[in-house]
């Protein structure tokens, strides 16, 4: 076996009968079939000396067995070299998902909670444990299913003092030596692709490694889109128009640019299409109060350098400041405040900004001045292509504890540490954690940015939300110069990260082209 940063699986042995577990290649999908008595070997050990800390395996399963009233290691296990002196990854007999560890000295099994995946269709499951920080992660079909932190865990390597253990897909181990003992509590089903690395994978890596191996095993993903309605026959084409003159002012950034918005709900995966909002709707402070002139018109788009008031107590001082921190209207004419108009009470409202040199940023509001507050804990991770980028926090609303860019302060924003607002980024590894505690008299939030307008992910994964009842997105309309809003059901936050990736049209239309985003007005999709 390698459990090396290659991390592909390729010197296992087929063992048993000559014809099982059999060997199958299916309009592109191959795996292999195991019918609840076979098994393959893997031929490299691992070893408690070796110091195997970090690890993370990941497979494609398919499995219908399901036998909610009999023992849970009936159906064990995809991935073993034994449960209780290393590590184990499988199905249990209801078809809910496990990862059984040894650290530490301490033998623990966790399970996914009341989610059976015994439905005879693909997934991909992914078992991580990062000894940095002591967390056990299951994901399965690139969403964590559940997550636990033992302090105990913390820097801890598998095995403590246990013998040396051989693994094999499809049973249990107790092999001291190559295709040596088993437990005989055999797999039934097939298992696909194996990944097997020896460091914790990120949410980012696991949906990337999900996104890109999927097509065999799930193409389409048909559950999320219904293919288009079948197009009208197709008319006589008129005459060409009369030559058009140049576009005064030019197209707008919007048009341009779409962001990909996906969330988990009760194992569903939701996805939805925002547009960035490219000019200052008239109900805006720098159009309906005329804030720090010149002041903008409803047809302008917003700028990358523009101007708003220094502070609450003086709207007539004008700073320089980026076109998304204009847009928030910071602290004028409400204190301590988001003055957008967009706000909503009790929502967590999340959308973006282009400016006109294409400078794109993420808004993040909660809540509007009202009789409550509200306290919100949440962690943002980069995918790994994009770690290192300086993104900057633009707007800090408070900016009261702030650590962005110190890499030793990421544990400062844990609700345990301050009872503050609070902003901790680590650029090289892309990853933040921000705090958000609000009276009743205020808003709470960020911007940060400039994020690319392609190619780009990231996952904001909401831990804590008092105060707020709804989640919403909002995308631009730019027929009225509105922002629209799509409301996600606040269980979502309970199922893991709400992921957002940048397209350019062109691109999303070509990855998307059944879905009929692509074919709906401009208004409710891209282009």
């Amino acid at each position: 076996m390698s459990l090396g940063l290659a991390g592909v699986l390729n010197n296992g042995t087929r063992m048993g009968r000559l014809e099982s577990p059999r060997f199958h290649s299916d309009n592109g999908t191959s795996f292999f079939h195991f019918d609840n008595e076979h098994w393959i070997p893997l031929s490299a050990p691992v070893r408690a000396s070796a110091g195997l800390s970090s690890i993370s395996i990941g497979v494609w399963f398919r499995t219908s067995y399901n036998s909610a009233g009999g023992n849970w290691n009936e159906n064990w296990a995809l991935f073993d070299f034994d449960r209780s002196e290393y590590f184990s990854v499988g199905c249990a007999a209801d078809g809910s998902l496990f990862f059984s560890t040894k650290l530490n000295r301490h033998h623990d099994d966790m399970f996914t909670s009341e989610t059976s995946f015994a439905d005879g269709d693909w997934h991909y499951v992914v078992a991580s444990f990062d000894s940095p920080s002591g967390t056990k992660t299951i994901y399965c079909d690139g969403m964590v299913k559940t997550a636990s932190t033992v302090e105990a865990y913390v820097g801890e390597h598998f095995g403590a003092s246990s013998p040396v253990r051989y693994g094999f897909l499809g049973d249990g181990s107790e092999a001291s030596t190559e295709d040596g003992d088993r437990n005989e509590k055999h797999f039934e089903g097939d298992i696909g692709l194996v990944h097997a690395y020896t460091i914790a994978l990120s949410l980012c890596d696991v949906l990337l490694n999900y996104d890109t191996t999927r097509t065999p095993y799930s193409p389409g993903n048909t559950s999320l889109c219904a293919p288009p309605p079948p197009s009208p026959p197709l008319s006589p084409l008129p005459p060409p128009p009369p030559p058009s003159p140049p576009l005064s002012p030019p197209s707008p950034p919007a048009l341009e640019l779409c962001y990909r918005v996906s969330y988990n709900l009760s194992n569903t995966l939701v996805e939805h299409l925002l547009k960035p909002v490219s000019r200052f709707p008239s109900s805006h402070p720098k159009l309906a109060l005329g804030v720090c002139p010149p002041a903008s018109n409803a047809s302008d788009f917003i700028p990358a350098i523009s101007e708003y008031a220094s502070d609450h107590d003086s709207p007539e001082e004008c700073v320089t400041v980026p076109g998304a921190e204009a847009f928030y209207a910071y602290d004028y004419p409400v204190e301590h405040s988001a003055n957008t108009g967009n706000e909503r009470a009790d929502t967590m409202l999340l959308y973006f900004t282009v400016d006109d040199a294409k400078n794109v940023s993420f808004v993040l509001v909660n809540d509007v001045p009202d009789s409550d507050g509200g306290d919100v804990h949440a962690h943002i991770h980069v995918e790994p292509a994009s770690a290192g980028r300086d993104l900057q926090l633009i707007v800090a609303d408070d900016p009261t504890n702030m650590q962005w860019g110190r890499p030793d302060n990421w544990d400062q924003c844990d609700p345990a540490s301050t009872s503050r607002d609070c902003y901790a980024y680590d650029s090289a590894q892309g990853r933040g954690s921000m705090k958000w505690s609000w009276a009743a008299c205020c808003t709470d939030g960020m911007v940060i940015g400039p994020l690319p307008y392609e190619e780009f992910c990231f996952d904001l994964q909401v831990l804590r939300h008092d105060g707020i009842t709804r989640l919403e997105l909002g995308s631009y309309a730019e027929a009225d110069n509105t922002i629209e809003t799509i409301e996600v059901p606040i269980e979502a936050l309970a199922y893991g990260a709400i992921r957002v990736c940048a397209f350019t049209c062109e691109d999303f239309c070509a990855e998307y082209n059944t879905c009929g985003e692509c074919t709906s007005s401009s208004e409710g999709a891209c282009g």
